[in-house]
């Protein structure tokens, strides 16, 4: 993932999903695949490391539950 400039901007509006790139870079500099992969293994055809993912971005997003990922599933941008 490109590295990028957090900086205010009078023209735009940040949304609730904005600060998601900013623990997606997290993830990489904390090297979370490789990390959480070589010491949980593979279940059910998903990585680990996809799952604690995607449940940190959505306590991220104020989400208590797994089940609010379904709302997420088309997302690219939450994919990413």
């Amino acid at each position: 993932m490109p590295g990028f400039e957090v900086r205010q901007s009078p023209r735009l509006d940040l949304t609730s999903h904005a600060g998601l790139a900013l623990l997606g870079q997290c993830f990489e500099a904390a090297l979370v695949d490789p990390l959480v992969d070589a010491r949980i293994p593979v279940s059910q055809g998903m990585k680990t490391s996809d799952l604690v993912k995607s449940t940190t971005a959505l306590l991220a997003l104020g989400k208590s539950d797994f089940e609010a990922i379904e709302h997420f599933r088309s997302d690219r941008f939450f994919k990413r």
